[in-house]
């Protein structure tokens, strides 16, 4: 097999993807050679940090509830402070990572070995990175988390005048709560925990973040005094013709209206709604299809014998489909990435091991590509749904 020199390696390429109306967000596509390597490494990474004593519920890299529910607490108590980070994976600089992984060589070897180095911002444009990693390469989130973590504890033990150990680590760290960019620490150290992320070259964005008065925002919880107040969006046009895509959006959107308390906003959409579609059922949260978990009004049921479940008859999302084949490397970083999203099910799951057992009796959480025989030869059209009546659980 032939070995590429490091100068021969292919670079990331750098695009813009949606972020808000107002900039789009840059990231980095990373070749599928170093995307093969990063997401093993990613995996064990992860379930490592966040299974071991020092990190275990507040590094976090899957469940942003943690850092919402502190959000909501420190909103009313003030006891916790909630900062922001601006440019947070641009401003991770590669040669401290460096030196934070020295205590695992091997760990610190992989790291890197998969790590990008140039970056193509044009067809003829070739930058060198110092920056560890782009959005886009699978170990930005979890280095960048740990990274901030680390200069958090520094910054407490300073501040307490601590010497590092085991024991005063674990203690500093009770209060120190990561979730990538999104860091909640003790409001009263606030000053010191910015310095030392400054000092590192990071940039904490004061206008988002918050450790006086009543408001505090997380992981996307706006919280108030101790009240969820984050907003809720009518994402697609209420006037004009419907698409099978609006009236999903505007179902879903009624019964988040109703669980924040906007009783007559709730019942005002579901009354529009139904009046294109009809009638819609109640179903629970889990429930696959179209209806209303604040509407009691008697339906139709049946009890279906060879599921052993009670299903309602309704509207159904279907995606449409489009033909897209796929090949070569374009193939192998799909399955990759269909891979990984499994592999991470398994281990939210309490799998003892990340690696699932292929010849095991199907799961509820098995990954889309192994009952979607062509999901390399069709692709799902951008907010293209078809709606179909049919009987699901309710």
């Amino acid at each position: 097999m032939p070995h590429l020199l490091e100068c021969e390696e292919r670079p990331v390429r750098v695009v813009t993807v949606p972020k808000t109306q107002v900039a789009p967000r840059v990231i980095a596509l990373e070749p599928i050679v170093m995307q093969m390597w990063q997401q093993p490494v990613k995996t064990l990474m992860v379930k490592a940090l966040e299974s071991s004593k020092l990190t275990k519920g507040h590094l976090n890299f899957t469940d942003q509830s943690i850092n919402q529910n502190l959000a909501l607490l420190s909103s009313k108590d003030g006891k916790l402070a909630t900062l922001d980070l601006s440019e947070a994976s641009d401003r991770v600089h590669k040669d401290p990572v460096y030196r934070m992984l020295n205590v695992n060589p091997s760990l610190r070897d992989l790291v890197f070995i998969t790590r990008s180095k140039r970056a193509a911002v044009s067809k003829s444009e070739f930058v060198d990175l110092n920056k560890f990693a782009s959005m886009g390469s699978a170990l930005c989130f979890p280095i960048e988390s740990l990274y901030f973590y680390i200069l958090c504890i520094c910054a407490r033990l300073e501040h307490k005048h601590l010497q590092p150990s085991i024991e005063t680590i674990y203690k500093v760290t009770r209060d120190i709560y990561v979730y990538g960019d999104d860091i909640i620490v003790p409001s009263n150290e606030v000053d010191s925990i910015i310095t030392w992320l400054h000092i590192f070259g990071n940039k904490v964005g004061l206008a988002k973040s918050f450790w006086d008065g009543r408001f505090r925002e997380s992981c996307g919880c706006d919280a108030y005094d101790g009240v969820d107040i984050t907003p809720i969006y009518i994402r697609q046009p209420l006037h004009g013709k419907w698409k099978s895509n609006h009236i999903a959006s505007f179902v879903a959107t009624a019964n988040l209206f109703w669980k924040k308390g906007l009783c007559s906003s709730a019942n005002l959409l579901r009354q529009m709604v139904e009046r294109e579609v009809g009638r819609l059922p109640y179903r629970s949260e889990h429930s696959e299809g179209l209806g209303w978990t604040f509407c009691d009004e008697q339906v139709k049921t049946r009890y279906n014998k060879g599921l052993q479940r009670l299903e309602v008859r309704t509207l159904v999302p279907k995606a449409s489909k489009k033909s897209d084949a796929l090949r070569n490397y374009s193939a192998l970083s799909k399955c990759l990435l269909k891979l990984e999203h499994r592999l991470e099910s398994v281990g939210r799951k309490g799998e003892d091991s990340p690696i699932p057992d292929w010849t095991s009796e199907r799961s509820s959480f098995d990954d889309a590509m192994f009952d979607d025989k062509e999901h390399l030869e069709t692709v799902p059209r951008f907010g293209a749904l078809t709606l179909k009546r049919q009987w699901v659980s309710v």
